[in-house]
């Protein structure tokens, strides 16, 4: 049936006609590929890892692109050894090894208050 609402109308109906008539042409289709922003980075051509940062962080000052302090100036002199070696190495093994005597010393401690022997720390 002609008339049947629910199939489309037949190639070359009222409709395109109409569209052709008033000199339309097709709308063109949006573009799949996003449009490049300015990075810096050639490895992140969408800008995308700096939009983050802007965000996080705001956005970069392109005015501001010396350092704030002058660099260092590299001497030849070579730095002065410290009056005492420092050994925080021996010191901290020091103090573990005070800890776990004291450990040790309260597991036999409260092992003799149950009646039982330490055999192995």
């Amino acid at each position: 049936s002609a008339s049947d609402p629910d199939k489309d109308p037949a190639p070359g109906t009222d409709a395109d006609k109409s569209a052709q008539s008033a000199g339309e042409t097709p709308a063109a289709s949006p573009s799949a590929t996003p449009t490049p922003t300015k990075s810096k980075n050639p490895l992140d051509p969408l800008g995308v890892g700096d939009a983050l940062r802007d965000l996080f962080d705001g956005p970069d000052d392109e005015a501001t692109e010396e350092p704030a302090s002058p660099s260092p100036s590299p001497t030849t002199e070579a730095p002065k050894p410290s009056d005492e070696p420092e050994n925080p190495a021996g010191s901290a093994a020091d103090k573990a090894k005070k800890e776990s005597d004291r450990t040790a010393e309260a597991i036999r401690e409260a092992a003799g208050k149950a009646g039982k022997d330490v055999e192995e720390l």
